[in-house]
């Protein structure tokens, strides 16, 4: 906490923040997030959740790269013309806050995940105002800090999807956890070729730290669609 603290207050060079080296530590051994093949991607996106609500948080992780604490925090009248507002976030400690940048951004939400929100929105008889994902007991207050992961390991296991998965690439060990889904959309949008600048903007990063956290993704599709030209092309043999 202190190293946070330190690099947000700009005490650290900007071109270095020790955070993004330390991976994930559960139960005192070290885990490096992977993220999904794109049939394990499909399969989630085309199965029928149990959990409508749990669903529409799933798909804001997947196609906008929300942090688990925005998606909380979010409220009806934060979808505008086709993006998403992202204002604030909520945890169990501090509750509702400022984003982690401190700032507020504009994120490009599809149509189709838009018309969900707001058939939601109706059948629940919701206002503008309301929080999307309200607790039941309380809808002043979102849902558990554990909902959407435990809807989405669950999801994930009627799937036959493992979590745990060797990486031949990286020689790593991997976990599928829920942020991984905010990894998924990097990867899936600076593979693509857009503009990083965008990228990083949309998805609260600086260009620099988006190609660090990101580039191990991407980087290996580039090289395989490489090789497999060379190989067409009888370069390689």
């Amino acid at each position: 906490m202190p190293l946070k603290w330190a690099h947000k207050e700009g005490l650290l060079s900007k071109k270095f923040n020790p955070l993004n080296s330390i991976p994930i530590i559960r139960n005192n051994e070290i885990q490096h997030r992977g993220i999904l093949t794109e049939t394990e991607e499909k399969s989630l996106l085309d199965y029928k959740w149990e959990n409508k609500k749990a669903y529409l948080g799933f798909e804001i992780a997947y196609y906008c790269g929300l942090r688990l604490g925005e998606i909380r925090a979010l409220r009806f009248s934060d979808f505008v013309n086709g993006f998403i507002k992202v204002k604030r976030a909520y945890n169990d400690i501090d509750k509702l806050k400022e984003t982690k940048t401190g700032a507020c951004r504009s994120v490009p939400c599809p149509d189709s995940l838009v018309k969900q929100i707001f058939d939601f929105k109706k059948e629940n008889k919701l206002l503008d105002r309301d929080l999307i994902f309200y607790n039941t007991s309380n809808k002043a207050i979102p849902v558990d800090e554990n909902y959407f992961t435990r809807n989405f390991y669950s999801v994930l296991k009627k799937l036959k999807i493992p979590r745990i998965r060797f990486n031949s690439e990286t020689n790593l060990t991997e976990t599928i956890c829920f942020h991984s889904l905010r990894h998924q959309t990097a990867t899936r949008w600076v593979s693509s070729g857009l503009d990083l600048r965008v990228i990083a903007k949309a998805m609260g990063h600086s260009p620099l730290i988006l190609q660090q956290r990101y580039s191990n993704h991407y980087d290996q599709e580039i090289m395989n669609d490489f090789r497999k030209k060379l190989i067409e092309r009888g370069i390689f043999e």
